[in-house]
This record gives structure tokens, C-alpha cells and sequence, in this order.
């Protein structure tokens, strides 16, 4: 049985929208390249343009597809950058999702310290 996207553990989630983002910027940037190659061949190039005349980007594709607001997705597409010891902390939500975010900044080397850090503190805390 199939689950739905709502279902999903937090860094299921992530990766899910990570694939769907990259998949999307490689067709943008294939209409792009179409688009640039028209003009070069004098051809008028289509519109890859929303209702009110604004170029949608990727991030405001997958937003709307996974009813986010445009922040809320680049939040979550960040959360691809944790290492898997803090995607495991938030999937059991002993991390919030917005502190995992600013986790998400620091580097693979300065994650592990963090998450080594957390642990030595665990054991002599109890």
C-alpha cells in the first residue's frame, strides 16, 4: 500500500521533494536552453509563463504542488543537507524542523561534531 506524501516521516519528505526539485530545474533549464535557440533560429519563443505574466521558478513550482508557501519548501529542500543522524533526530522529533534547517548551514565535518557533541552530552546528563 501506497503511502501519501502527508504520511511521510519528515526526511522522507525531504528526499521526495529533493528528487521532484531536481527533475523540475532540469526541465527549466532544458526550456531555457529551447527558449535561447529560438531566438539565436530569429523563432518566436514560447511562454513558460503563469496566469499573470510572471516566469514561474522552480521553487514555486514544487511550493505550490506540495501546498507550501515558497519559504516552506526551500526550508525543506535545505533539510537535504543534514547528514543522516540529524535527519533521524527530526524524524523522531527531537529536533525542530527549523533548527534543523540552521543545522542544515553548517558543514558535513561541523555536523558531525554537533551530533558527537549531542551525544557525549546525552550520556553525562542523565
Amino acid at each position: 500500500m501506497q503511502r501519501s506524501f502527508a504520511e511521510l516521516r519528515p526526511s522522507e519528505k525531504v528526499a521526495v521533494m529533493a528528487a521532484h526539485y531536481d527533475k523540475v530545474c532540469c526541465q527549466g533549464k532544458k526550456n531555457d536552453i529551447i527558449r535561447e535557440l529560438q531566438i539565436l533560429s530569429r523563432i518566436e519563443p514560447e511562454e513558460t509563463s503563469c496566469h499573470n505574466g510572471k516566469k514561474l521558478n522552480s521553487l514555486d513550482v514544487i511550493a505550490s504542488e506540495y501546498g507550501f508557501s515558497s519559504r516552506n519548501a526551500a526550508r525543506y529542500l535545505r533539510l537535504n543537507y543534514l547528514i543522516q543522524p540529524f535527519k533521524n533526530l527530526m524524524d523522531e522529533n527531537k529536533i525542530a524542523l527549523l533548527a534543523a534547517v540552521h543545522v542544515s548551514y553548517m558543514t558535513k565535518e561541523e555536523q558531525q561534531i554537533l551530533m558527537c557533541s549531542i551525544r557525549v552530552s546525552a550520556l553525562f546528563c542523565k
